[in-house]
């Protein structure tokens, strides 16, 4: 009798369970979108802002919206709400990424943290940086380095006051962050504010970001993917190469030198390929995408020596170089670029290669099945950049190598170290730093070069922005980071250029590991997610008056990048958003403080502020479709 009882019971749970799952299924739909085209599907809708064609779409289908482009299913995601419980909720179901075809040059995506699946091997990555390289306790050592380079920032724009020329606060910028990453890896600056090879390495990080950013059939039509009809494959195989190169050089030169230094990045990276945690090439390709204020003093320097002569700034490239030399002191202890060189400006216009190609439409990625065709030439390209990038970090690892015994308090330092303990390969070292350059030097002078342009657009609150600063430094006074917490019309400022330029406007494609619910639609197994941070951060029922630049909304309410607010995510969420954020942060507050405290400043060649250029060119980041050149005077 129990028996019967027992089976009957059994038999009534197993009916139930299969009647609810069935209902519940019935209930699941996908998520709505406009109507597809065969073979082609949604691609024909998409322009050169995509950004703003998915927001106009959202407001049409609704916070979670279907796209076909080619052969793959594309969700948006475009409310906080939608957001949140897709980091939250579904954090490890949406972690892995859509390989596109312009990272596949020289095999970035099977070292890179930005590109790996979440694996043993990218834990590994990420637990490094976390631990060894975007501490708070190593980022409070490097501050000397940073001011260093931001006093070099302010030396060249005083060049320019002198000289009475413009400065590009996108290339200054640039440069300063380059050279900071470069002495935090390598304990040397990559480039000066006048060098040419500024610009080389600034185009094949632009060069990247413009493959990985723009469509590519291969994407699409993975069948089609051996064709790389773009030729996308073709030129980040290009840029990867380069990149590497640079990388190997710089590995090559640490393990020569017996004198090098044993306390940077590079270092740490070298000992965790002694310790067998990373390989070489996976160190390289880290390195591509990543102390302060020495280099802010340098861009005020700069700032002054054009007001003297009356010449308008370059407020990108300004930032730039700044940017660069900020990022490659905290990586290698030297400057990659000065405001007076070029070499600063080929730096950036090699990452911003990379990023343009990246965003750009790629057949190989629409179509998969002719990717080996490389119909863009898009591969092509990007192994060029990056061969370009490698042989400039080889370079630093190769003098590094030569003396051993120059014991440097840097990342490159500190990565060699983890080589010689075999906790990374050599090859690893280059790829990790292929990552943190072009990722720390574009979006950081991006930024800064957004933020220059609203304050130059709303003189009101530049003057705001000046009054707090003079109360909290003094008229004389330096910007030291630990003011940053007494800065909050500052803070609000930064945050309110990323709520309206957010440098990554629909962050990098995350992809369903298996069907998952979302909100009240299924999103299948393999669908490609683009979270629409820039509809989210114009959203007129999250933010009224979207489209204007207010500061103060910041002021009203907590709202925080660093404490998932997810109205709020310009460096992403969950356990993929940036791990440079605080690197970032102390970076963009310094610069950017530095050069209202120290300057007043006016557009150049007659323009009146009502005229001032506001057009974008999307890629992976969103940059000024124009640099910004502003004159500035000795306040």
């Amino acid at each position: 009798m129990e028996y019967y009882i027992i089976v009957t019971l059994l038999l009534t749970i197993v009916y139930i369970t299969f009647i609810y799952k069935t209902f519940s299924k019935s209930k699941v739909i996908n998520p709505p979108g406009p109507r597809p085209w065969p073979i082609i599907g949604n691609m024909l809708l998409l322009d050169d802002k995509p950004h703003r064609v998915v927001a106009k779409l959202s407001r049409i289908y609704g916070p979670i919206m279907s796209l076909k482009l080619g052969s793959l299913t594309t969700i948006v995601i475009s409310s906080p709400e939608i957001a949140k419980e897709m980091f939250v909720k579904h954090d490890l179901d949406f972690s892995s990424r859509i390989v596109q075809d312009a990272v596949r040059a020289l095999n970035h995506e099977k070292v890179s943290l930005v590109w790996l699946p979440v694996s043993p091997k990218w834990r590994e990555i990420r637990k490094i940086l976390a631990l060894q390289l975007f501490t708070t306790h190593r980022l409070n050592e490097s501050q000397d380095i940073r001011h260093k380079k931001v006093k070099e920032l302010v030396d060249y724009v005083q060049q320019c006051c002198e000289a009475g020329q413009a400065v590009d606060i996108g290339k200054a910028g640039f440069t300063t962050v380059l050279n900071l990453l470069s002495n935090t890896f390598f304990s040397m600056d990559f480039a000066s504010h006048s060098s040419s090879g500024l610009q080389e390495f600034k185009e094949l990080v632009r060069h990247f970001m413009e493959e990985i950013g723009r469509p590519n059939v291969s994407d699409f039509f993975p069948l089609i993917r051996w064709l790389d009809l773009q030729g996308v494959l073709k030129r980040s195989r290009r840029n990867y190469t380069k990149s590497l190169d640079i990388f190997q050089k710089i590995i090559d030169e640490r393990l020569r030198d017996p004198n090098a230094p044993k306390d940077d990045v590079l270092a740490t990276l070298l000992k965790l390929i002694k310790d067998n945690n990373l390989s070489l090439d996976e160190v390289k390709h880290l390195l591509v995408p990543s102390y302060k204020a020495k280099k802010v003093n340098e861009l005020v320097e700069y700032v002054q020596q054009r007001c003297e002569g009356s010449l308008p700034v370059d407020i990108g490239k300004a930032g730039n170089t700044t940017s660069l030399n900020l990022l490659s002191n905290t990586f290698f202890s030297i400057d990659l670029a000065s405001h007076t060189d070029s070499n600063s400006q080929e730096f950036r216009d090699l990452t911003r290669n990379i990023v343009e190609d990246a965003a750009r439409p790629n057949v190989s990625d629409l179509f998969p099945i002719v990717r080996r065709l490389d119909i863009q030439g898009v591969l092509k390209r990007h192994t060029i950049y990056f061969g370009k990038l490698m042989r400039i970090f080889e370079k630093f690892i190769d003098e590094r190598l030569k003396n051993p015994m120059d014991v440097k308090d840097d990342v490159l330092g500190t990565l060699l170290k983890l080589v010689e303990n075999n906790e990374l390969s050599l090859d690893e070292v280059k790829h990790m730093l292929v990552d943190l350059f072009i990722a720390g030097t574009d979006t950081t002078s991006i930024t800064l070069e957004w933020a220059m342009t609203e304050l130059l657009r709303n003189p009101t609150k530049m003057e705001k922005a000046k009054s707090e600063l003079d109360e909290v430094l003094g008229k004389k006074g330096s910007m030291q980071e630990s003011y940053i917490s007494n800065l909050p019309y500052i803070q609000a400022i930064l945050k309110e250029t990323l709520r309206l330029h957010p440098p990554a406007p629909l962050l990098i494609p995350h992809k369903a590991v298996k069907d998952v619910q979302l909100g009240d639609y299924l999103v299948q197994k393999n669908s490609t997610l683009w979270v629409s941070v820039w509809w989210i951060s114009h959203d007129p029922s999250i933010w009224p008056n979207p489209e204007c630049f207010l500061p103060e909304r910041f002021l009203e309410k907590e709202i925080d990048a660093k404490k998932q607010d997810f109205e709020f995510i310009p460096f992403g969420a969950g356990r993929r958003m940036c791990p440079g954020i605080l690197l970032a942060y102390r970076m963009l507050h310094l610069m950017l403080a530095t050069l209202i405290h120290s300057f007043n400043w006016k557009k150049g060649h007659g323009e009146l502020l009502e005229d001032l250029d506001m057009e974008e060119k999307f890629g992976m980041t969103l940059q000024k479709a124009h640099p910004l050149e502003a004159i500035p005077f000795i306040r």
